[in-house]
């Protein structure tokens, strides 16, 4: 966002339609990240949950997050029910 907001300021400053495209163009690729990262989500927890059935862990609790600038990479920490339970 902010590079577009730099590039509608110094460079395309002189045309506001040009402007105007690069910022939308600017908020559409960040929202398709976004939108990927959150669909990235659910695929991983459904697969996560399937993996811990078939190992015989339905209810163990798990906590899937990407890596650092990545939707691609997840790390999964799943807690055994009887540790979790306290």
């Amino acid at each position: 966002m902010v590079v577009d907001v730099v590039a509608a300021w110094y460079g395309f400053g002189k045309t506001p339609r040009r402007a105007y495209r690069v910022c939308l163009a600017g908020l559409m690729l960040s929202s398709g990240y976004v939108l990927a990262s959150v669909a990235s989500k659910f695929h991983v927890d459904r697969v996560t949950q399937a993996s811990l059935v078939q190992r015989g862990l339905p209810d163990a609790p798990f906590l899937a997050s990407p890596t650092p600038f990545n939707i691609l990479l997840w790390r999964i920490v799943v807690m055994p029910p009887h540790v979790a339970d306290g």
